[in-house]
């Protein structure tokens, strides 16, 4: 993967995809109005951390679920930014992200 992947489309499609490709990486998601981001980062498609504008936590995946379409960025992680977050418990499972509807 390169440094960065803008893409457009469906967020929860784009999120199933990355659970799928087991992806391990950051993807933003830009709130349609311009307003705010959320942010996941992932471990071979476990979810270690979810951030926004608004706050932190597993509640903050809600807001793509509402905005449903938009922009997304994919990045790529450190290799110091993986070590920290698997010293963190992971906050989604892809069986528990498959499920969000």
């Amino acid at each position: 993967m390169s440094k960065q992947i803008n893409i457009r489309g469906d967020f929860l499609s784009i999120l199933w995809k990355a659970v799928d490709e087991e992806i391990t990486g950051r993807l933003e998601f830009l709130e349609p109005k311009g307003s705010g981001i959320v942010r996941i980062s992932m471990i071979n498609g476990n979810i270690y951390q979810i951030d926004s504008s608004w706050g932190f936590g597993r509640s903050e995946i809600n807001k793509i679920l509402e905005w449903k379409v938009g922009e997304c960025r994919i990045k790529k992680l450190t290799e110091s930014e993986i070590e920290e977050l698997k010293q963190k418990n992971i906050i989604m499972t892809p069986a528990e992200i498959l499920l969000l509807k």
